[in-house]
């Protein structure tokens, strides 16, 4: 896995990766913050997608993927990763469950699902922001941490793990 300052964006339009993961959460609503509300305009249509997939309900979603093609010609996916049940930091309110660890486990079945379903296409590179470092952040362990350091330590290694063997590039700005 490298890390590489610089936008992510820019580099899916610029073909210097042609796969894009991006943490999600279920509920499926239109309004975003952070990395995903920028992603979001830029793609409205993986919007109304991510609108339709999660109205069944939360449940059914969790721990799934929902790839959006881009592109054919290049072959250009955004992957939304559904491992959180709710926006936000990690909660464990007795209401719901949506833990760090819950999460940590939920993005374990994601890769192991985009892993999977990316062979099938035999793509190329792999770009992610510093997924689960920002708003989605466990501000308990996060701390003082910076969101590349956060990443590193607890992240990385389930990417690392879950996406071994495949041209993986981290972007943080």
């Amino acid at each position: 896995m490298k890390y590489i300052q610089g936008n992510i964006l820019d580099a899916f339009e610029q073909n210097e990766i042609n796969v894009l993961l991006h943490q999600e959460n279920c509920e499926g609503l239109s309004y975003f913050a952070g990395f995903a509300k920028v992603l979001h305009q830029k793609h409205p249509e993986l919007t109304k997608l991510h609108q339709e997939y999660c109205k069944p309900k939360k449940e059914y979603v969790k721990g799934t993927i929902l790839p959006y093609i881009v592109s054919e010609e290049p072959l250009k996916i955004i992957y939304n990763l559904y491992s959180q049940i709710y926006r936000g930091q990690p909660s464990n309110n007795k209401q719901y469950v949506d833990s760090f660890e819950v999460r940590c486990e939920l993005l374990k079945d994601c890769l192991n699902s985009v892993k999977t379903h990316y062979t099938l296409f035999e793509s190329g590179k792999i770009g992610l922001p510093l997924i689960a470092s920002g708003l989605a952040a466990d501000k308990r362990l996060k701390g003082t941490m910076a969101d590349l350091e956060y990443f590193k330590k607890y992240i990385a290694p389930i990417v690392e793990e879950e996406l071994k063997d495949l041209d993986v590039t981290v972007y943080y700005l």
